[in-house]
């Protein structure tokens, strides 16, 4: 869930960010066609696009950071999920041993016991 979130939120920044982009370039365009009449109007509104540029370029670093976190749990929930099954199988292997020495030992056992009723049956004779 987490890396589908942070994988979506990349892409909405990265989509806000290019959009965020294109209305910068086209309004400095605008600008440099129209030649504003107040100097103060003209820097004021120059500086307000720089500053929309520059939130543009921080959504798009932020969209970057986001999917390589993305990526980094991704690689982390795939180790977590290998290491869980080698020990799963890990588990197993050791399952079936102890089961396998203790039908050994039942077998052994058994033949102890019957080895020594005729040991002792045969004594009595």
């Amino acid at each position: 869930e987490s890396v589908v979130f942070l994988k979506n939120r990349a892409k909405v920044e990265e989509e806000y960010s290019r959009s965020l982009q294109k209305v910068v370039l086209n309004t400095l365009k605008t600008m440099d066609r129209t030649h504003a009449r107040d100097n103060s109007h003209q820097a004021t509104w120059q500086r307000l696009v720089e500053v929309h540029e520059t939130m543009a370029a921080n959504r798009m670093k932020f969209s970057i950071t986001l999917s390589e976190m993305s990526d980094d749990l991704s690689s982390y929930v795939k180790e977590k999920e290998k290491i869980r099954r080698q020990l799963k199988e890990t588990e197993m292997r050791y399952q079936k041993s102890i089961e396998d020495i203790e039908a050994a030992l039942d077998k052994a056992s058994s033949q102890n016991c019957t080895g020594r009723m005729l040991c002792q049956s045969a004594r009595k004779r």
